[in-house]
């Protein structure tokens, strides 16, 4: 088998793909995460392990898990053995006032890197005032926060080392690096191209007040749907009827 190191992810909706673009690993329905067949969407594996993949080296997949609301924790897997765990970190903890999420927010960022055998996550937190009335300026001086910091873990031992920020590491702003064709249908988003097929979110009725987040596949070109692949449900507000 053949060195996979990525230095960067390439980057799926809701996970990466491998550099060969036949297999993702993605946030699944259940908050784990599944191996999936890019040319079919069929399942190869799934895990609860972790729940958010970030970067392949070779046959592992470094993963991470929430452990408290301001703690994280990397998760390495064997892709050749469905998932099973071969490392887990020292806890990532991040200040206390900061609230992580698995997903980037707009209170809540991360992006993963390679550097040589460490995994470095570039991560930068905000809180802000969330009243109604207008706050004065002492409370929001208080309730304001903003930090910014790197975490390094060597993917050999686990350990890990919070570093200041690397400012010359930006946030990713797109998914890959590659121009997106039109919009492939409408409500599509977080649009990613792995030539000759483009992966992208949209979310669809699944019955009263919910709504369901699709996974699609289609070729570029043809903009023919190869495969959709359902995940993560959520219920929506209906708006209160006006009074007659």
């Amino acid at each position: 088998m053949g060195t996979t190191h990525q230095s960067e992810p390439t980057y799926l909706p809701r996970g990466i793909a491998d550099p060969s673009g036949t297999t993702g690993y993605i946030a699944d329905a259940r908050g784990g995460i599944s191996a999936i067949d890019l040319l079919t969407g069929g399942v190869l594996w799934s895990t609860s392990e972790a729940a958010r993949p970030l970067l392949l080296l070779d046959h592992r997949l470094a993963a991470l898990r929430a452990l408290q609301p301001n703690a994280q924790q990397v998760v390495v897997l064997d892709v050749t053995q469905q998932g099973a765990v071969v490392l887990v970190s020292e806890p990532v903890v991040f200040p206390e006032w900061v609230r992580v999420s698995l997903h980037n927010t707009a209170t809540f960022a991360l992006h993963e890197r390679r550097q040589n055998s460490d995994l470095l996550l570039d991560w930068e937190a905000y809180t802000f005032y969330r009243g109604g009335a207008a706050p004065s300026a002492q409370v929001l001086q208080q309730v304001t926060k903003h930090a910014t910091g790197t975490a390094q873990i060597n993917l050999a031992t686990g350990r890990v080392t919070m570093l200041p920020r690397d400012e010359s590491a930006q946030l990713p702003v797109g998914m890959n690096e590659q121009p997106v064709p039109p919009v492939p249908e409408p409500g599509a988003r977080e649009i990613a191209v792995i030539t000759p097929r483009l992966y992208y979110l949209v979310d669809e009725p699944a019955g009263v007040g919910v709504h369901r987040a699709c996974l699609k596949a289609r070729e570029i070109g043809s903009n023919q749907l190869l495969w959709e692949l359902p995940l993560e449900e959520r219920r929506v507000s209906r708006p209160t009827p006006l009074r007659q």
